[in-house]
């Protein structure tokens, strides 16, 4: 039970981080300001009869979308960090996924999911793998892919996130969105 109240401390540590650094990266507003710029380029090359002017407005268009694509990116990248950080500290203490499978296509398979398999001979009448659960009795719709730590652990992960990226923070007044 206090592998589980730990996991969901660290789901909800993760995801507020997650959402932290967010925040910093890509702020409030970033999308209204992405779309209404792109509106605004959308109209304009609508009304546009010449040449070197539309791809004017096409370079400012490719500009924009770079932009947001790139800050983007850049905030998922930055804000998985803590959650990779907990994972790999985390990891050598999770329990052994194990399995046994009979046929090659099913062990790549669990070996890909990154469970320890063992290959046994085939029998006739039984499925081709068993999956072996270190928690007997857990209840998880997840299990085999997830544990009942790292179920609890993602689902409050993604609930602070959530949280987190939901929150009003009285010192970000909602502006109106401005177009480049």
């Amino acid at each position: 039970m206090l592998a589980l109240a730990a996991a969901c401390a660290l789901g909800v540590c993760a995801g507020l981080g997650f959402a932290w650094l967010w925040l910093r990266v890509v702020p409030p507003g970033t999308n209204r300001r992405f779309w209404s710029g792109l509106s605004v380029l959308t109209r304009e090359m609508l009304q546009i009869e010449a040449l070197d002017t539309l791809l004017a407005l096409y370079r400012r268009l490719g500009r924009l979308a770079g932009a947001y694509v790139a800050r983007n990116l850049a905030g998922i990248a930055l804000a998985c960090l803590p959650m990779l950080a907990i994972l790999l500290a985390v990891s050598p203490f999770l329990p052994e996924r194990s399995a046994t499978c009979s046929s090659s296509g099913y062990c790549l398979l669990l070996d890909a999911l990154a469970f320890e398999t063992t290959e046994v001979p085939a029998a006739p009448g039984a499925p081709p793998y068993r999956v072996l659960r270190a928690e007997p009795d857990g209840v998880n719709p997840l299990w085999p892919l997830l544990s009942d730590a790292e179920a609890l652990f993602f689902l409050a992960f993604v609930l602070s996130t959530l949280g987190g990226l939901l929150w009003r923070n009285p010192r970000h007044s909602l502006k109106p969105a401005t177009t480049p």
